[in-house]
Parts: structure tokens; sequence; C-alpha cells
């Protein structure tokens, strides 16, 4: 498959994005597009299938389960690929995210696809009146990482914020969050901040 037919099956499997929910009815200002990260696994189908079907591993199947409930554009982030929308058919592959110089051109990689994605849904710095000023706000990004500390490593420190709720625990630390999280309904999240 050539690139730009890579490129395409990638943009179109994008999540869209409700603009015209900001700023919100209250007049609070929220210029912040959250994006849930799922950690791909090692465990994976034998055959290629939408990538929020490839891995088979109890942890990820726990997240992206969570990520599914919260109502947020989510994808996956895989060492190869960089960002996977759940949509997008993949074929499994066995690679971990690099290490050292070689996480850079990785981390340069998912920066583009972020750009992509905020220029596909129309994500733009906002104009917004302050009685006779008008000001520029940023249209920042949040990503909510649920994945290893390698691959929060290689997200930080960029142009857009990480959240990682599940830093520090253990695995099955984090199976149990995630197990609380959907027998209490899984919080839903808006998708620009706050509860919905």
């Amino acid at each position: 498959m050539s690139v730009s037919a890579r490129l395409d099956a990638w943009l179109d499997a994008a999540p869209a994005v409700e603009l015209e929910r900001l700023p919100t009815p209250s007049g609070a200002w929220r210029p912040e597009l959250r994006l849930l990260v799922v950690g791909c696994g090692a465990a994976k189908r034998s055959s290629a299938c939408a990538a929020q079907d490839l891995y088979t591993g109890p942890l990820t199947r726990d997240a992206i389960g969570y990520a599914q409930a919260t109502g947020l554009p989510w994808c996956v982030v895989s060492g190869r690929h960089g960002l996977l929308w759940p949509s997008l058919v993949v074929e499994p592959y066995e690679q971990r995210i690099p290490r050292g110089e070689a996480l850079r051109g990785w981390t340069d990689r998912v920066s583009s696809q972020l750009s992509l994605w905020m220029d596909e849904v129309g994500w733009r710095p906002r104009i917004r009146r302050d009685g006779d000023r008008y000001g520029t706000l940023p249209g920042s990004v949040m990503l909510e990482v649920h994945a290893g500390s390698d691959y929060v490593r290689g997200l930080v420190d960029r142009w857009w914020s990480v959240e990682t709720p599940l830093a520090g625990l253990s695995m099955l630390q984090r199976r149990r969050w995630y197990r609380e999280a959907r027998d209490a309904g899984s919080q839903q999240v808006n998708l620009f901040g706050g509860e919905r």
C-alpha cells in the first residue's frame, strides 16, 4: 500500500469532533481537546483486524473497554505505527517502542499524526472577545495516557499535555482500577474537560 493510501486510510478512520461544544453553554472557555491514548500489547490476534480488536492481552482489553466507555476520542499507541485509530485495520506485528535516539523520530511521527488529526477536525486557536479587545487562545491538546512508562516517556515534553491517571500502579492495581471504573459506569468526561 502506498504512503498516500496509508495516510488516507488513517485519516478516514480518525474520530470526528464536535467543535461547536466550545465554548461551553455556561460560558466557560475550555480550549482543550482531549484524546485518550491506550498502550498496545504484545499479545495480538494472528490476522489483520481493526486496531481495537488486534490486541488481546487482559490489561490492554481493560484499557480499551475503559476508553470506549468514556465517550472520548481514543486511539492505540503503537511502537511501529504511532497512533492507531480504533477502526483502522492493522496487520499483526512485533515491534516495541524505540529507545534512545530513535525515540525522538517516533515522537516526531506521533506529533505529525496529531497535527494531521487536528487539521482534519478543524482544531485551531480561537479568537475570543473580551470587551473591546480580542485575544487568541491556544487550541491545546491533552493526552490521557493509559500505557507503559516507555510510551509515557516518548509522549511527554512536547506541544501537547499529558495526564497519566494510572502512573505508579502495578498491573493488578490497573486492572482493579479499570474494573471499578466499569462497575461505576465509567465517569463520562466531556470532550473538552470537566464532567458531563
